[in-house]
């Protein structure tokens, strides 16, 4: 039941304060970000779980960066001064026993005896209204994931009645799209896609563009909405479900899901998402090394796939006080120049980049407390 996708992402930027894959992505009570895009008032959530203001951004060059990796992240690239929120092992040997919370240097010695922080449950946000049309929203949220694993907008060009969405699956899933979107109000069309394919064409102008408003559109440009990550467990759960049964992988021996996408706001969104429904998660990526394809050479080199596992049950995962706990294994010079990101936020002066719980800078640049 493998699928073939061909979701090749852009690498932009030259990496910055999380990760050399690109910017870091970072939560707002707007959506995910970059952090090249963070600007002053935007709010952001902290590791104390609310979203505070943004009062300053510092943004400079250093050639001594480090890769920080551990459970739950490939590797994060921030600067020498970093510090990650993260508890103390006192028993390595045996069972877990962590200790207090700590803010932790990169360089600390005892680094690799410290686990680090992700969250597990987010803050309320208002949630939007539905498109008309719609009669129901848990419904509305399966066609979302249904959306984001496999749909497009179409018909972008023509009268504002045949705006819409395509979603495409194997034959024997259409018929479940299907029941989907006539749930949600809606009266699709059988629409033939290609020889291994079918796809279901949903005609609704206030559809669509809700959809493009909340998760994106093109392989590269999806993304989760922040109000999903603290909305009520069954819609987190319906948008989950229909996303991974589109665009997901599931490995019966190692018990969990694998879903991989050109965006990597859809790939942090989707951890933390997994996240805040009890999954432990992991963050990696794959640059693939095809050159050509049946014999024709590819024009352009293929770009990075970001990758999220989702683990049921892991014996790796470690959960208390509402976060994620994974040991965190190594620190290791980058050995090239980059550009980093560093943020005076409000009260909290913490952030969450890449899933992961740092500590921002308390100061203004003229000293005064953020």
């Amino acid at each position: 039941n493998a699928r073939i996708v061909t979701r090749l992402p852009n690498i932009d930027g030259s990496g910055v304060k999380g990760s050399h894959i690109g910017h870091s992505v970072m939560v707002t009570a707007d959506g995910l970000k970059r952090a090249d895009e963070i600007e002053v008032g935007d709010l952001v959530l902290t590791g104390a779980g609310t979203y505070e203001p943004v009062r300053h951004v510092y943004s400079y060059e250093v050639d001594d960066a480090v890769v920080v990796s551990g459970k739950g992240h490939r590797g994060y690239v921030v600067g020498t001064n970093h510090r990650f929120l993260t508890k103390r092992n006192s028993n390595p040997q045996r069972a877990r026993n962590l200790g207090i919370d700590t803010w932790l240097p990169v360089f600390h010695e005892e680094l690799s005896r410290h686990y680090w922080a992700t969250p597990a449950s987010f803050p309320s946000l208002p949630l939007p209204d539905i498109p008309e049309g719609c009669v129901d929203g848990v419904a509305l949220l399966e066609l979302a994931g249904a959306y984001v694993a496999d749909g497009c907008v179409t018909g972008r060009s023509r009268p504002s009645g045949s705006f819409g969405i395509r979603l495409i699956d194997a034959p024997d899933e259409i018929e479940r799209l299907r029941d989907i979107a006539m749930r949600a109000g809606y009266n699709p069309r059988h629409a033939k896609q290609d020889s291994s394919a079918e796809a279901i064409v949903v005609n609704s102008y206030a559809l669509g563009n809700w959809l493009v408003d909340h998760f994106g559109e093109l392989s590269d440009g999806k993304t989760i909405p922040s109000w999903l990550l603290g909305a009520p467990q069954p819609a987190r759960e319906a948008f989950l479900t229909t996303y991974l049964a589109g665009d997901g992988h599931w490995s019966q021996s190692r018990n969990r899901w694998e879903t991989s996408t050109a965006s990597k706001r859809l790939a942090i969104g989707v951890k933390l998402l997994a996240q805040s429904l009890g999954f432990a998660t992991t963050f990696s990526w794959v640059d693939p090394k095809v050159t050509e394809i049946m014999g024709t050479k590819l024009k352009n080199k293929p770009k990075r796939s970001y990758r999220v596992q989702m683990s049921v049950g892991s014996k790796h995962a470690l959960e208390l006080e509402g976060k994620h706990w994974g040991k965190i294994r190594s620190a290791e010079p980058l050995g090239k120049k980059v550009r980093l990101y560093d943020f005076a936020i409000h009260s909290e002066h913490s952030y969450v980049g890449d899933g992961l719980i740092s500590l921002g800078t308390a100061f203004m640049p003229d000293g005064s407390e953020a």
